[in-house]
């Protein structure tokens, strides 16, 4: 998804949500999980939908309870939606997971501190 490299302006957002529309709607997973972590992290003005965010990733993830992505995009969906104590408790769950994984959990934390002082994440949720 090149359109979400670096800080995507405008264009690139909605240029990038349009090709991730038409991916999830032919039912391609990555197009689902994309698409969920961009619904998920954009404001309300922006085109943000937590609710479909968290369907979209339900989808993906149906059964899978060891991924961090999954607990991370859940997180940033549940703030999004304003339920900062729920995202809380996913995001500790992505960072419990990635550590287990040894992944470097610096960006997780980051987020979990959002959402401790009841704010959003608004910008990159995944690596492109």
């Amino acid at each position: 998804m090149y359109a979400l490299k670096g800080s995507p302006d405008q264009e690139r957002l909605r240029q990038a949500r349009l090709w991730l529309e038409q991916a999830a709607a032919g039912g391609s997973h990555d197009g689902k999980l994309y698409l969920s972590a961009l619904l998920a992290t954009a404001s309300e003005a922006e085109g943000g939908d937590p609710r479909r965010a968290l369907t979209l990733l339900g989808e993906v993830f149906r059964g899978v309870k060891d991924d961090p992505t999954a607990f991370e995009i859940r997180a940033a969906a549940q703030a999004s939606a304003g339920e900062f104590r729920e995202a809380v408790q996913s995001e500790r769950e992505a960072v419990a997971m990635a550590q287990r994984l040894k992944w470097d959990v610096t960006p997780l934390n980051e987020r979990l501190t959002h959402y401790m002082g009841n704010q959003p994440w608004r910008r990159g949720l995944l690596d492109f």
